[in-house]
């Protein structure tokens, strides 16, 4: 199934966009090193792999965009953590110097726009269920994901068994079961819904999880009711619920200490200096690793981009203050 990101770049006024089946998991370890190894890899995964259509909401996990022409960076990706995020948003401002970072809450959505790309080419067609719960099954997740709360009265902390609520329409307000109820917030979100029946107001933010067009169905999903976007300022939801729910910060040093193990680990076997080594090692059978270092791969893309010591290193220092010890990669042998 893979983790598919739509990698759009804008150059002299016009945009291309590249598809990559595993692009929604390295996307931000990507681009956390900076414009120039950005530019390598992207420049080196057209050359291999060639352009290609946008893909939509449901086919996507996530997606970059890098305009050259206005220093714009803006990325989502829902196969990283709240606090991977906080990281990345933060370290980019020190890496992408002079550039505007953004992250894409509508998603793609957010991508088509700044390129000037018709957006209903990457919309699909939700199915539009009005249940908030899913069938539970034996892997899923006891931990919570999203915090609901009702006017100044209520709090529930929901589960992955719970479908995105500010999908689920007005109807989910019944569903919300007893069991999901908090009194206090000990989790970060990965998003945030306040309901006021009284005036039939929602407020929703969001870290990881794009809207994939919510305002556009909206009136739809929940007539008569009125939507405020919040982005992921949570204290919008901890300033209106009920007394002691208050939605945390995520500890600052952890969250780079996280981005930086993430960071590592995605190049750790290509590092310029060791990749030949570290292949050997990773892929012993010496027929298996020249075909998956052969063009078109990702492998080969991986390995082109060059990442060198001194380029991982410094990025390891910046988030964590502590210098990387070489090779980084645990070889077996």
């Amino acid at each position: 199934m893979g983790a598919w990101a739509n990698y759009v770049c804008v150059r002299d006024g016009e945009h291309t966009v590249l598809s990559n089946k595993l692009g929604a998991y390295e996307l931000l370890e990507i681009s956390a090193m900076g414009p120039g190894i950005t530019r390598r890899y992207l420049e080196r995964w057209e050359h291999e792999f060639g352009q290609d259509d946008w893909l939509s909401d449901a086919l996507t996990d996530g997606g970059l965009l890098v305009d050259w022409d206005r220093s714009v960076l803006i990325a989502f990706t829902v196969h990283r953590s709240p606090q991977v995020r906080a990281a990345w948003l933060e370290n980019a401002a020190h890496t992408w110097p002079g550039w505007q970072v953004r992250w894409a809450y509508d998603g793609n959505g957010d991508l088509a726009r700044h390129a000037g790309a018709d957006v209903t080419a990457v919309r699909a067609e939700f199915d539009g269920s009005d249940l908030l719960y899913g069938v539970e099954r034996p892997w899923t997740s006891p931990d919570p994901t999203w915090l609901v709360t009702i006017a100044d009265t209520a709090a529930y902390a929901l589960t992955p068994l719970a479908f995105r609520p500010w999908e689920a329409g007005p109807g989910m307000l019944a569903q919300l079961r007893a069991a999901d109820r908090v009194t206090s917030c000990d989790f970060v979100p990965r998003a945030g819904l306040h309901l006021d029946p009284a005036t039939r107001t929602a407020g929703l933010w969001t870290t990881i999880d794009p809207l994939d067009g919510l305002a556009e169905r909206w009136p739809a999903r929940w007539p008569g009711w009125t939507l405020q976007l919040w982005d992921d300022r949570h204290a919008e939801q901890s300033a209106r619920c009920t007394t002691g729910v208050t939605v945390p910060d995520a500890d600052p040093g952890e969250c780079r200490r996280l981005l930086a193990r993430s960071v590592v680990q995605a190049w750790a076997v290509f590092v310029a200096e060791d990749v030949d080594v570290n292949l050997a090692d990773v892929h012993p059978e010496p027929e298996i690793r020249e075909h998956l270092i052969e063009p078109p791969s990702w492998y080969s893309v991986m390995r082109h981009t060059a990442v060198g010591r001194a380029d991982l290193s410094a990025v390891h220092r910046m988030l964590t203050g502590e210098d990387l010890a070489h090779p980084v990669h645990r070889r077996r042998r």
